[in-house]
């Protein structure tokens, strides 16, 4: 297996002056600090851990490109020896942030900066390297080894090997989705809200439908008309799929109208199927898609259902539970598409524990819901094909660090488009959310040792599953200590 790359980042400046020896001291101490890590060495390329001019590239501009493509993780330090920034240093970063979802650590020196600019002070923590005192011998610069402060040499040095062992996303992840969504015109996912309804104010046919029970019936009748192409959204922190299944009859008005709405989409499913098998619709891409929030384990319902009663066609993108947004989408033959917008509190969070609709647009508008198409597509592909075949990283499992376009047939998503002839319908989900929880990447929460969208994922699988011997479920998945924690609280097992 061949070694992950990492790449050191710095200013350069001209040989012989502070900031050389500033930079090639601190790259000497992170090699030497990784060199004692035999876990880390088994994994990292450290021979080859140099700064960009010391790779033997014939332009440096082509050569910083290659170098950002190639690297598997960055270590960037963000300053020069007298605190100032780096211009250099500062756009290669810029780049980084928004073209790569790679990791990387930021290095400045101690004791020179206040604070450092906002989006990095927001993003991301800065490891302190301790000050650097430089002083001229026999006419070079050398670092005065006995002004470093030892005590905190070891607290850097223990902070970057923790970080080399336990990071695996960028920061900035979300300024890489958003860079590209801008680049199809629409603004950031936090403000879609507001975009959306800037496109549905140009349309010339719209209409608003009060109340949760007359929209379901209106997408009801909507969708049974699907004849090549329907986009569904599940956003909100609740399953859609009441107890028992939507062929239960029930005496609340709401819980009939999301039946129907579900059984609208199987349905509709198997139709665009057959119309696609059959060529009845020419020029168009056949798609049953739907896109799942997993903001909470009985999400893992509306999965495991339109998988199930759903034809072939169907896929369902799972978005990580970081990732939700406060409306949702449902675009038909890109013809008719109905927006619903959720309550909100100033800070754009749900006023609710449950999230209710406060408003539902209706558009029939064609041009406006091709933009809206775009939209949704934004929201689980980052490429501007028809392919699509660069998963969004906002979906669960999808690797942060290189990425190749053969992952969109292992993350992010479900389908039953490959099920054996002798495998069930449900042997083969659970087969499948099995995998996905052995071997999907889900990364660490920020300041813990768990990940909640394997945790979520987890309870749901053992509800939909009915699993009873719960450390049997342990050892043969792998979870952290603290994801165990996590979900025997939520199945009320207690903590043993």
């Amino acid at each position: 297996m061949s070694k992950k790359k990492i790449v050191f980042l710095a200013v350069t400046n001209s040989e012989n002056t502070e900031d050389r020896v500033y930079s090639d001291y601190v790259l000497e101490q992170c090699k030497i600090t990784l060199s004692n890590e035999v876990d880390i060495k088994s994994g990292f390329d450290i021979e080859g851990f140099k700064r960009h001019d010391m790779k033997n590239y014939s332009s440096l501009e082509k050569g910083i490109i290659s170098m950002i493509q190639e690297a598997d993780f960055y270590v960037i330090l963000i300053d020069c020896f007298d605190g100032s920034y780096c211009p250099n240093v500062w756009f290669e970063l810029g780049i980084i942030a928004i073209t790569s979802q790679k990791p990387m650590i930021l290095i400045a020196q101690q004791n020179k900066h206040s604070q450092f600019p906002f989006y990095i002070r927001n993003q991301v923590n800065v490891l302190s390297f301790p000050e650097v005192t430089i002083v001229k011998d026999k006419g070079k610069y050398v670092v005065d080894d006995k002004n470093i402060d030892a005590a905190q040499m070891r607290k850097f040095k223990n902070s970057f090997v923790g970080q080399i062992k336990s990071s695996n996303i960028s920061p900035f992840g979300m300024f890489s989705d958003n860079f590209h969504l801008k680049l199809s015109g629409y603004e950031d996912l936090r403000e879609l809200e507001t975009k959306l309804s800037e496109i549905v104010k140009r349309a010339d046919m719209a209409e608003y439908i009060d109340g949760e029970e007359k929209a379901f019936k209106a997408l009801y009748e909507t969708v049974s008309k699907a004849e090549f192409s329907l986009r569904t959204t599940r956003f909100a922190n609740e399953s859609i799929i009441h107890t028992g299944g939507v062929h239960i009859i029930s005496d609340d008005p709401v819980q009939t109208a999301h039946n129907e709405f579900m059984r609208a989409i199987y349905e509709a499913s198997h139709r665009i199927s057959d119309n696609c098998k059959n060529k009845k619709n020419r020029g168009v891409v056949y798609r049953c898609d739907r896109i799942v929030c997993n903001n909470s384990p009985e999400k893992w319902n509306d999965i495991y259902y339109a998988l199930r009663n759903s034809d072939d066609i169907m896929k369902v993108y799972v978005r990580k539970s970081d990732y939700s947004i406060n409306f949702e989408l449902v675009i038909v033959d890109e013809k008719i598409a109905f927006i619903h917008f959720y309550q909100t509190n100033r800070s754009g969070h749900n006023n609710s524990n449950i999230q209710k609709i406060k408003s539902t647009l209706k558009i029939s508008d064609q041009g406006v819901c091709i933009e809206l198409s775009k939209v949704f597509d934004r929201l689980h592909h980052r490429d501007f094909d028809d392919e699509c075949i660069d998963l969004s990283r906002t979906l669960v499992g999808v690797e942060n660090d290189k990425y190749t376009p053969a992952q969109s047939e292992k993350y992010g998503y479900f389908s039953m488009d490959n099920r054996p002839e002798n495998t069930s319908p449900k042997n083969y989900i659970k087969d499948q959310f099995l995998n996905a929880l052995m071997n999907w990447n889900f990364p660490k929460d920020n300041g813990g040792n768990g990940s909640k969208d394997k945790v979520n994922m987890a309870v749901g699988y053992i509800k939909l599953m009915e699993v009873y011997d719960i450390e049997h479920f342990f050892r043969t998945v792998g979870f952290s200590e603290e994801e165990k924690k996590s979900i025997r609280q939520i199945l009320h097992f207690g903590d043993e």
